[in-house]
C-alpha cells in the first residue's frame, strides 16, 4: 500500500488520489475505499468541501468511496500515514521532515506554497527579545514535530544557535502556546498567522 503526503493543487490531488485507489481496503459494498487525512484550513479541506474529488471519481466511472478523516495537526497526519490508518494526507514540511527522520516511509506527490504571511515567532512586549539571537537560553513554545518546531530550528541555526541553546516547551496546539504567552508563563512562542496578535 502507498503512503502519500502532499500540499497539492486540486488536479494533482485528484490525479494522485485516483491513482492510489488500486489496492486499498474495500468496504461492505465491494467499493474500494481511499482514506484521506486532512486538517481544517489546508488544501485538502478545500478539496473535500468542493466535492471535486468525488465528482472526478464519478466521471471516471471508478468504484471508489472517499473517507475523509480530520486531524488537528500535521504530526497526527504523519502518524496515521505510517500506521496505515490513512492512504493519503496533507501536512506542512516540518511534520514530513520529522517523520522521515524517524524512519517513517512516506512518498511526496506534490507541493504548494506555504501560508502567504508565513509563521512568526511571537514574544511579549516585556520580554526584551529583539532578534532570534536573543532567544539563546530561553524557552520557546512549539508543537512537537510540527512545522513551527522545524522552522524554529532553522531560524536558530541561521543565527548560529542550536537546539541545545534553547528549551522547547511542547504545547498541544497553537492556542495553548498563545495562552502561555498571554498569562506570562512563557515569553516566546511560534505560531501561524491566525494567532499573530499578542
Amino acid at each position: 500500500m502507498r503512503k502519500l503526503v502532499a500540499l497539492p493543487t486540486f488536479l494533482l490531488v485528484a490525479g494522485g488520489l485516483l491513482s492510489a485507489c488500486g489496492d486499498d481496503a474495500s468496504n461492505a459494498s465491494g467499493e474500494e475505499t481511499i482514506r484521506v487525512g486532512f486538517q481544517t484550513g489546508n488544501t485538502l479541506n478545500v478539496l473535500r468541501e468542493s466535492g471535486y474529488l468525488e465528482d472526478r471519481i464519478e466521471e471516471e466511472g471508478l468504484d471508489v468511496e472517499v473517507e475523509w478523516i480530520e486531524f488537528d495537526q500535521g504530526t497526527a497526519v504523519m502518524e496515521a500515514l505510517s500506521t496505515n490508518n490513512i492512504d493519503y494526507g496533507n501536512a506542512a514540511d516540518g511534520p514530513g521532515i520529522f517523520a522521515q527522520a524517524q524512519g517513517r516511509e512516506i512518498t511526496y506527490v506534490g507541493a504548494s506554497l506555504s501560508h502567504e504571511e508565513g509563521v512568526g515567532i511571537m514574544v511579549r512586549d516585556d520580554s526584551g527579545i529583539q532578534s532570534i539571537a536573543d532567544l539563546d537560553g530561553k524557552s520557546i513554545a512549539v508543537l512537537e514535530g510540527g512545522n513551527h518546531h522545524y522552522l524554529a530550528i532553522l531560524a536558530l541555526e541561521a543565527e548560529g544557535l542550536s537546539v541545545d541553546d534553547v528549551t522547547f516547551r511542547y504545547m498541544g496546539d497553537a492556542s495553548q502556546g498563545r495562552a502561555a504567552l498571554e498569562t506570562g508563563e512563557l515569553m516566546h512562542s511560534l505560531h501561524g498567522t491566525r494567532f499573530s496578535q499578542v
